[in-house]
């Protein structure tokens, strides 16, 4: 997966253990990230209705959904969505599928794997096993 996604993931668990809305500046700050790189990325989560940004003097941005029904494969899909898209194993840009090639059941196995796996974790999930948080989740509440 590619860094942008990482980084939304990251983005969206400061938002989920701080529970409070965050300007760009202060979620690049606070989870180390890129400041201009992660406003693109929270424009293209916010276009895609995972966050809700309010400009203003009480400005920022929010998770559009409780962390715990946002699942990474909705926050893969919203950076990066060649996600669905079925890679080769020997690298071809499609596959043909079907019996022409004797790696395709596997790549479709391992394809659809992954989406599951994804599917399975919500960002509350990451916000809770990411050390980094614990600190935010006693603050918060």
């Amino acid at each position: 997966m590619s860094p942008a996604t990482g980084y939304a993931i990251l983005a969206l668990a400061t938002l989920s253990a701080t529970g409070r809305p965050m300007t760009v500046r202060e979620l690049a700050d606070y989870a180390d990230l890129p400041r201009a790189y992660l406003a693109r990325i929270m424009g293209t989560l916010a276009k895609q209705g995972l966050v809700i940004a309010q400009r203003g003097a009480a400005g920022g941005v929010r998770l559009a959904d409780p962390p715990d029904t946002i699942t990474l494969l909705d926050v893969v899909r919203a950076v990066d969505p060649t996600i669905d898209q079925q890679a080769c194993l020997v690298g071809f840009t499609s596959c043909p599928g079907g019996d022409t090639c004797p790696t395709s059941r596997a790549c479709r196995a391992l394809h659809e794997l992954r989406l599951r796996e994804l599917e399975a974790v919500t960002i509350d999930d990451f916000a809770k096993a990411d050390a980094r948080f614990a600190e935010d989740r006693t603050t918060a509440n």
